[in-house]
């Protein structure tokens, strides 16, 4: 609803507006607005690898590592390492804890042969349905994800959406997350889907050595801690829900500035992906938020916070789900104590004009 009335707004006020540039300017918001208000579905590759005693391991694994950096607001990552082929000194097989259980090999087999009846490594797993056996050579193997991004990249942009958004809140107190995962919808399901949200803990860029490799290379999105399953109850456009915990990083054995949480929902009838979100631990309360109409936290490489359309149309999606939120402390612009749509239409005011 407050998304409508910001399409309204812009609308309205640029039949009030003479210069064309003014109009341009409008045009362009209007249609940002459009393809912005939808949920974009983001991308899950499962990378089951081992960076010891695995020639192959390595192809997929750093073939996977540059598709990240070529993707960063599309692709998300988790890497699950089979101790077999795993150096136990490093742990990247054996530190890992599924459900409140820490062992060897816990996390990887559950989703490694259990769900994707996998017997070999590397397997990589995009958005639950297309796998990859093997790696050839890291060229090839790049190859063949690059072309699989694509593809997928292009069909949910033909979709134009997901029903889907998840989105992070939460402290860090110490090495102590406190944390709340939000699912909200922004469609309507035709039909009742068997969803379920799972929620990770990983670290990503382990600098480690890889079989075939001289100079130590990245792991990226290690799974150090399998948080949670649970079942996905909303299905109507403006519901949501949310799913909290708390746990306590290892600094003794991972790099707390490193762990980052991922949550992804999977149909548990057919292993489709339809949503996956991620957040480093860290920048669940970013300074950034500190900054005055900068509600979506982001950042340019000096700290410079960036102010633009979509500040505005998460401050709508704050307001509209009424989700407690790091910036919601200087988002009311009105100054009334309240957050409501005479904020956001006071927001688009400044950001047209210029004042912000």
């Amino acid at each position: 609803m407050i998304k409508k009335l910001i399409c309204f707004f812009l609308v309205s006020l640029s039949f009030s507006q003479n210069l064309d540039s003014q109009n341009g300017l409008y045009s362009k918001l209007k249609n940002i607005l459009e393809i912005a208000s939808r949920n974009n579905q983001r991308i899950l590759v499962e990378d089951f690898t081992g960076h010891d005693w695995c020639p192959f391991c390595a192809y997929g694994s750093l073939a996977i590592s540059e598709l990240l950096d070529e993707y960063p607001g599309t692709l998300i990552s988790t890497q699950y390492h089979l101790s077999n082929y795993a150096n136990e000194e490093i742990g990247l097989a054996e530190d890992c804890t599924y459900l409140g259980v820490v062992g060897t090999d816990e996390c990887i087999t559950p989703r490694w042969s259990g769900l994707y009846d996998g017997n070999a490594v590397p397997i990589e797993v995009f958005n639950g349905t297309t796998i990859v056996v093997g790696a050839n050579s890291q060229i090839d193997a790049y190859n063949q994800y690059s072309s699989i991004m694509d593809t997928l990249a292009t069909n949910l942009s033909d979709a134009a959406s997901t029903a889907y958004e998840i989105d992070f809140y939460g402290n860090i107190q110490g090495n102590e997350v406190n944390y709340v995962v939000n699912v909200s919808m922004d469609a309507t399901l035709e039909e009742t889907l068997n969803q379920e949200l799972h929620v990770v803990v990983v670290e990503d860029n382990f600098l480690t050595t890889w079989f075939g490799y001289d100079d130590p290379q990245n792991a990226r999105n290690v799974v150090r801690n399998y948080l949670s399953i649970d079942n996905v109850s909303i299905n109507t456009a403006g519901e949501s829900e949310d799913w909290s915990g708390s746990f306590v990083i290892d600094t003794s054995l991972f790099n707390q500035d490193h762990i980052k949480m991922i949550a992804y929902i999977q149909n548990a009838d057919d292993n489709r992906i339809y949503q996956v979100q991620q957040r480093n631990v860290n920048n669940f309360c970013h300074s950034a938020f500190a900054i005055h109409g900068n509600i979506n936290g982001d950042l340019l490489e000096d700290g410079t916070g960036v102010i633009n359309i979509f500040d505005l149309l998460t401050l709508a999606d704050n307001i509209e789900t009424e989700v407690p939120h790091c910036a919601n402390t200087t988002s009311d612009f009105t100054g009334d104590g309240t957050l409501d749509e005479f904020d956001v239409i006071f927001f688009a005011t400044m950001i047209i004009e210029g004042q912000i």
